[in-house]
This record gives C-alpha cells, structure tokens and sequence, in this order.
C-alpha cells in the first residue's frame, strides 16, 4: 500500500479517465440514499475527465495504491484532491469494493497538511466527522441545472505545513479502520469555485496516478490495473 501526492498538473488522460470512472462509481453507491434520482444524475455528469486533466499546479492530487493479492500489481484505490491556496479539500473518493478498510482517512491523513475545510456531499458528511471536522455550515453546488445540498465541514485548528512534499510513503490501512461507511465516497464540491481553475499542463505530468505510486515506472491506471479494479 502506498500513498503518493503531486501537483494537479501532472495527471495525464489515461489518469483523468481513471479518476473519473473511480469518482462515478462511488458516488453511485454512497449518494444514492441522499440524493433523488435526477439530483444524482446530475452530480454524476457535472464532472468528466476533463476537469482532472486541467487540475492546476496549486492543486495536490493524493493517490492511494494496493493490491487486491499480494501478487498483484498496485491498483488505484481512492484519491483526494486539495486546492493548496484555498486550503480546501475539493475530492475525496474510495472504490467501493475498497470501502471499511481506512483508505479514506489515510487520504484526509495526507491531505491535512494543505487543507483547512470542505463542502462534503450529504453522504460523506458522518465521514468527516468521524474524521474530527466539524460542521460550519450549509453550502450548494451547482450540477447542471440543478442546486444540490452540500454541508461545510472544518478542522478546528488550522494546517501544519509540511515540510516537503513527501515523494512516496508506505501506509498500512488496516491500522487506520474507518469507522463510517461515508468513507466511500467522502466528497467535496467538484463544481466549487475553488477547483474549477483550468491550468496549462506540466512538461513532467506524470502518465497516470498509478504510474506516479508504483515502484514499477511502466503500470498505468489505463492498463491492466484499471481492468480489475475501477476506481473512482
């Protein structure tokens, strides 16, 4: 298991479509108690691959790898993405078939450092609580036509800055157990203001998140990976 986290700009389309796809997916699951039908179509589509690959610099993109079987390559397992100015966390998703194993506070873990606050979908809200944020407010995103229901939720004391960006770290995620099924799919806003920044694309972007985690340079999230296990 590993957790690695670098620049929004560095996500190719092989990643973009891999978070997409991972995002779409676990949002079905976890939001379809809290979200009407059509509400949740409309969340489903207010994001595609587009919005990953235009992530800007200023954004930290955190992904999580594992291996379903000790000999397996390492698959994507869930992902956050914070705005570094903002110091907002903007996405946070887990695979369902991922889900109760702590991969979703590993992912809030490594993106304290940059973050202070989130406007979290309904579902994901008892997760960030469990978490130690607070909730602040009441917020709305904008999905098509359509104004959803958010909840503001914040750390009560700001973030320590890191002192570098740690290229890779090793995690265990069996020692952080989730104690909300909202770890699913915790999720921000992906229409916020905050993260609808477009930005020009890295000369080193990397081929995909899972190319950016793997000791192996030559896994991609498009490749093998993605066909065993589709994250969102």
């Amino acid at each position: 298991m590993a957790v690695r986290i670098f620049p929004g700009s560095a996500v190719d389309p092989v990643g973009a479509e891999e978070m997409s796809q991972l995002r779409r997916e676990a949002l079905q699951e976890a939001a379809k108690d809290h979200y009407d039908s059509e509400e949740l179509q409309a969340l489903l589509e207010a994001i595609g691959p587009s919005y990953f690959q235009k992530l800007p610099s200023t954004f930290k993109v955190i992904v999580y790898l594992d291996a379903l079987h000790a000999t397996d390559s390492e698959h994507l397992s869930g992902f956050a993405i914070v705005g570094t100015r903002t110091k907002r966390l903007t996405a946070l998703y887990v695979h369902p078939a991922r889900w109760h194993m702590g991969i979703g506070r590993e992912l809030v873990q490594a993106a304290r450092p940059y973050m202070m606050d989130v406007e979290s979908t309904l579902n994901a809200v008892p997760f960030f609580r469990a978490c130690g944020m607070g909730l602040v407010g009441d917020a709305v995103t904008e999905a098509g036509s359509r104004k959803l229901k958010l909840k503001k939720l914040a750390f009560a004391t700001p973030p320590k800055a890191p002192a570098a960006d740690s290229a890779f770290a090793s995690s265990s995620a069996s020692s952080h157990p989730s104690s909300s099924s909202a770890a699913a799919a915790a999720s921000s806003s992906a229409s916020s203001s905050s993260s609808s920044a477009a930005a020009s694309s890295s000369g080193s972007s990397v081929p995909s998140a899972a190319a950016a985690l793997s000791p192996r340079p030559a896994a991609r999230i498009g490749d093998s990976a993605s066909k065993r296990v589709r994250v969102q």
